[in-house]
């Protein structure tokens, strides 16, 4: 598989403005094979229409975002978060897409006991694992960098993750995004011990002098992250799946106009990824 047939793109790294016609024209014109998607950016189109819509560009779809936010200091928070992640699912197999990415979930000010927001990730998943199953769709769960545990995901390294996964069989597994997981001393072992269950992987990189762990995040070889390292272990795994460009960068590309996105990002990304096939080879 040539490198450009690897690629994918996330709307996001596109910003907040570019429209989901806009995206899918200018990953079109990347020679990319792939989109990520975000559920509420259709442009009004139904899940099935722009699903249709992203076929007939000549792509596919590497991940649908998204599902989870399991966490909540009252029951109705907690149902009405696997109520939409159940909405979600429906979207994802009418999309004709196979993976839903899963953000586990943060803290409240009323709600500071960490080892209780993972527990409830983990009542999250296994209450809309098996309605994922009935309809085909992959749970990719995301593990968050610690510096944003109490705003987006308690389940902060791949060890966490893998540990819901466990209990749920083969439909339910991870996401490796390297701007969450570069810091951890685990990563490689956590990596093997993943295995098949790696769905999707996301290359961006983490600025040294990052103001904003949202949205200041830096393309490949900006930042420190080992992106070469982190990315041959997953494809050691026998991995063969999507590499995703999911980067939110609101000083820098957000600055840009799409076509600039697009080619700021992909030579960094096939440099990488050839860095990452050299490393496979030692």
């Amino acid at each position: 598989m040539s490198f450009l047939e690897r690629v994918s793109f996330n709307h996001a790294t596109f910003g907040p403005t570019a429209s989901f016609r806009t995206f899918l024209e200018t990953v079109v014109e990347t020679g990319a094979g792939g989109v990520g998607v975000w559920t509420e950016r259709l442009d009004g189109l139904s899940p099935a229409a722009a699903g249709e819509l992203i076929r007939d560009h000549g792509l596919a779809i590497s991940g649908v975002n998204r599902g989870g936010f399991f966490t909540g200091s009252t029951t109705e928070q907690r149902n009405a978060a696997i109520d939409q992640t159940l909405r979600q699912i429906e979207a994802t197999a009418e999309l004709q897409a196979d993976t839903l990415v899963i953000v586990p979930g943060g803290l409240q000010p009323d709600m500071k006991d960490i080892r209780v927001a993972r527990d409830q990730v983990k009542e999250g998943i296994a209450r809309v694992a098996p309605f994922a199953r009935d309809h085909g769709v992959r749970l990719a769960i995301e593990p968050f960098h610690p510096a944003l545990s109490a705003l987006r995901g308690v389940v902060n390294t791949l060890d966490l993750a893998l540990d819901v996964c466990d209990v749920h069989g083969e439909h339910v597994g991870v996401v490796t995004d390297i701007f969450h997981l570069w810091w951890d001393p685990g990563v490689y072992q956590a990596i093997g011990r993943a295995g098949s269950r790696i769905f999707g992987h996301h290359l961006c990189d983490w600025k040294l002098d990052a103001v904003d762990p949202v949205a200041d995040r830096g393309v490949m070889g900006d930042g420190v992250a080992d992106i070469p390292g982190i990315t041959a272990a997953v494809m050691n795994t026998g991995y063969s799946g999507w590499m995703e460009i999911e980067i939110f960068s609101k000083d820098d590309l957000w600055t840009m106009e799409p076509s600039a996105i697009a080619s700021r990002c992909l030579g960094p990304a096939r440099v990488c990824l050839e860095e990452a096939e050299m490393l496979r080879k030692i």
